[in-house]
């Protein structure tokens, strides 16, 4: 039958030509039959079970002594761990039994603290998680500068206002404010500033532990920032410790250092003074009885504390400030406190006794001007006859003035502790601040004259070196003093602590063999090990006295243990075939 509308050859397939089609597909592919295909599958699973059964009897074969060993530990573990356990329960047992009978004998007052301590240090931890999230601390060291410097804006206008009417009482103005201050909180929390003065310590950290640490910091920065000036490599940005300057840059921030160095180099000098003036009233009998009876001990530190504030912190007129007030005359004046009493008191005292014992003829010198002439002669000699450089001459003459200037102490050593004491204070008080103080001079002199003067002047380079010397050992010094005032009545018992001590000071300030710059190296190692300071490229922590006294302790040398170089090594020193 066919359908109304579709011709005859559209007519859909029979099944059986569809079925004769796809055989005539199948034996075209080549594809097996079911009963083919499952003898196939079945013998797959049967080769695949053997191989597998097969490998699992060699890893068992090949691991089975490790098998024994794990199970025969694992009984073992798990009845020590059993009797461990055991144990364990009993001690918490009887352990939170005790305490649950001791919180009950307990008063509600004592349970009420415990619970209060408790939640105060899981709420300062959970404070401490969030503030960390939230990186307040950064925020309010940012706001805390932001705050300081629009104070200090508001505080220069201030003076600024005052210094129109009167330049004097703007100079005087943030003395009296200061010490006003200082009276009226005297006066009102006595006990406070007791306890201020005598249990914590303040004075030490003020005068001594942050000036020493800022000391160290700027002289390695300087000392970079001078490294950098003096290489020739054409480069456009500089990067030191993580701050990144250009070549103008870096010799504004080398000026702007240097009037630094000179201020911590005052500061030094007019400590050492009031050390040692110290010093000698204590070594004094009478004036050590008359010092005692005007101030005690606590009221020293008090004093002490109010003078290194005053020295290091208070803010005077601004030099835009006295430039416009003063015109010319403003170079004559200074707006830091450690300057005016230096200017004032400290060079006045110190350079004149320092310079008179430099002074004389040949018939009025002493047995040091003498010698020093005569090795002087001899050296020049020896540079006449090309043995020796004019440089190693003029070393070897500044080492020789500089050890004879310690002759005289020297020979106190040889008698007894009272009068070592002077020679301490000679060596501390009047050697070692009378050379900083010439050395200030000097840098002051070449300041006056920087403008005409080359980058690479020998004499500069020269002084330069020199004030970083010194500055190291002002350092060593300041955290020596602190050293020996702590230790001062085990001291007292130990026999010639006095000559040591002064043998000590001598040996920090010899200018070849000192102790200062190995002493230095030492601390500043410390220091940046335990990360106060940046690190440098000479810094290794195995260098560091802590580790060194741990692995001496712990029996571990490191030292040992690494790569040995032998000068056969070293490029150029091959030996000859």
């Amino acid at each position: 039958m066919r359908l109304r509308g579709i011709p005859s050859a559209l007519e859909f397939p029979s099944m059986e030509t569809i079925q004769r089609s796809l055989k005539d597909v199948a034996e075209f592919l080549c594809l097996p039959t079911y009963d083919e295909y499952r003898t196939v599958v079945y013998e797959s699973i049967h080769v695949n079970w053997h191989a597998l059964c097969v490998n699992w009897n060699f890893i068992f074969i090949t691991f089975r002594p490790l098998f024994i060993l794990l199970s025969w530990a694992s009984k073992h573990v798990a009845w020590y761990a059993k009797i461990f356990s055991s144990i364990l329960l009993n001690h918490l047992n009887r352990s939170l039994q005790r305490f649950v009978a001791f919180q009950l004998s307990l008063s509600k007052f004592a349970i009420l603290s415990e619970v209060s301590v408790v939640l105060s240090l899981i709420g300062a931890y959970l404070l401490r998680r969030y503030i960390q999230r939230k990186r307040y601390v950064e925020r309010l060291r940012s706001w805390r500068r932001s705050k300081v410097l629009a104070a200090r804006k508001k505080y220069d206008e201030a003076l600024d206002e005052v210094a129109r009417t009167s330049m004097t009482l703007a100079m005087v103005l943030p003395h009296l404010i200061y010490f006003s201050v200082a009276g009226t909180i005297r006066y009102a929390f006595p006990d406070f500033c007791v306890y201020i003065a005598n249990e914590l310590p303040i004075l030490e950290a003020i005068s001594i532990i942050h000036p020493a640490i800022k000391t160290i910091s700027l002289v390695e920065f300087i000392i970079h920032i001078r490294r950098e000036l003096t290489n020739t490599e054409e480069r456009t940005v500089v990067s030191i410790q993580g701050k990144h300057f250009t070549n103008f840059q870096l010799k504004r921030e080398e000026e702007r250092l240097s009037k630094r160095l000179q201020w911590f180099m005052r500061y030094w000098i007019t400590f050492a003074l009031l050390h040692n003036f110290d010093h000698l009233f204590s070594a004094i009998p009478i004036l050590s009885r008359l010092f005692n009876r005007a101030l005690d001990t606590s009221t020293k530190r008090q004093v002490m504390i109010l003078l290194f504030i005053w020295l290091k912190e208070l803010r005077l007129p601004s030099a835009n400030t006295m430039g416009k007030r003063l015109g010319k005359h403003a170079s004559g004046f200074s707006n830091n406190t450690v300057d005016i009493i230096y200017k004032n008191i400290v060079s006045s005292i110190i350079l004149p006794l320092t310079n008179a014992t430099a002074t004389g003829n040949d018939k009025t010198r002493g047995l040091k001007d003498l010698c020093i002439k005569q090795v002087e002669l001899f050296l020049a000699a020896m540079v006449f006859m090309k043995a020796i450089a004019l440089e190693r001459k003029e070393q070897v003459i500044f080492i020789l003035s500089e050890s004879f200037d310690l002759l005289p102490a020297s020979i106190t050593l040889l008698m007894p502790s009272m009068f070592t004491c002077y020679g301490i204070i000679y060596v501390t008080g009047f050697i070692a601040t009378g050379n900083s103080a010439k050395c200030d001079e000097l840098i002051t002199a070449f300041n006056r004259n920087m403008n005409y003067l080359p980058d690479n002047d020998s004499k500069l380079l020269q002084v330069q070196s020199l004030q970083l010397r010194w500055l190291r050992y002002w350092c060593v010094y300041s955290i020596s003093v602190l050293v020996l005032k702590r230790s001062e009545y085990a001291l007292s018992w130990i026999p010639l602590s006095t000559h040591a001590t002064l043998a000590y000071f001598i040996w920090l300030q010899l200018p070849a063999l000192g102790g200062s710059p190995l002493l230095y190296k030492t601390i500043r190692f410390e220091l940046t090990g335990f990360g106060i300071l940046a690190k440098s490229e000479d810094f290794d922590p195995e260098d560091t006295l802590t580790l060194r006294l741990l692995n001496s302790i712990f029996g571990k040398d490191s030292h040992n243990e690494r790569k040995e170089v032998r000068i056969e090594d070293l490029p150029g020193n091959e030996p000859e075939q």
